[in-house]
């Protein structure tokens, strides 16, 4: 599995490294146009988007990734210190596939992840399938 971590702080990215273990790549960006090179190059399978407000950049982020996914099956989750229900409403309607509240163990979000991701696969649907053009 391949990860994008978005505003995580280095000693979370570096304990989801090792939750996650070698077989799974994990990357860090922090904001601005680094987060949309690095996810067009990296080709996630999974985004980790670590907030700490509610600013509307935050949705268009999650609207970027949903469209740049399109209709492959990807895992977006969000991670903030929300703990009201309308604010973790408010991040659940963006799109998000699975919200946690933090502080959190980076165990918990690979359990999470693997969790969605795995679910994506045995739900007999190509969790990575091959576009050709001009096929019907």
């Amino acid at each position: 599995m391949r990860v994008l971590m978005v505003n995580g702080l280095f000693d979370e990215v570096r304990e989801l490294r090792s939750q996650l273990g070698f077989r799974h790549e994990v990357w860090a960006a922090s904001g601005g146009k680094n987060v949309e090179t690095l996810f067009r190059s990296a080709n996630p399978d999974a985004v980790v988007m670590c907030l700490s407000d509610l600013h509307p950049d935050h949705r268009k982020r999650a609207e970027f990734f949903q469209r740049a996914w399109g209709q492959r099956p990807r895992v977006l989750l969000a991670l903030a210190p929300f703990t009201h229900f309308k604010l973790i409403q408010q991040v659940l309607d963006w799109g998000v596939d699975a919200y946690l509240a933090t502080p959190c163990d980076m165990g918990r979000v690979g359990r999470r992840l693997e969790e969605l991701v795995g679910g994506r696969e045995s739900d007999g649907t190509d969790p990575f399938p091959v576009v050709v053009r001009g096929s019907k």
